[in-house]
């Protein structure tokens, strides 16, 4: 991943909705949440030498069929 915050940009389109939904998006409380936040994830997910920052996930793929 790339950019200035790259997990709190991806975090925002997953698992951060609940938050913006309670907080409120724009609002000053969900600012602050999220200049807390990407301080904190800057500092688990630091950017490698050539810039990207690596983050780990986990994705379960299941197939179904019909019987």
């Amino acid at each position: 991943m790339s950019g200035a915050a790259p997990v709190l940009d991806w975090l925002k389109g997953t698992t951060l909705l609940p938050i913006q939904a309670a907080l409120g998006a724009g609002s000053a409380a969900m600012a602050a949440f999220e200049r807390e936040l990407g301080a904190r994830l800057a500092l688990a997910y630091p950017p490698d030498a050539a810039g990207r920052t690596l983050f780990p996930f986990q994705r379960l793929f299941m197939v179904a069929q019909r019987g």
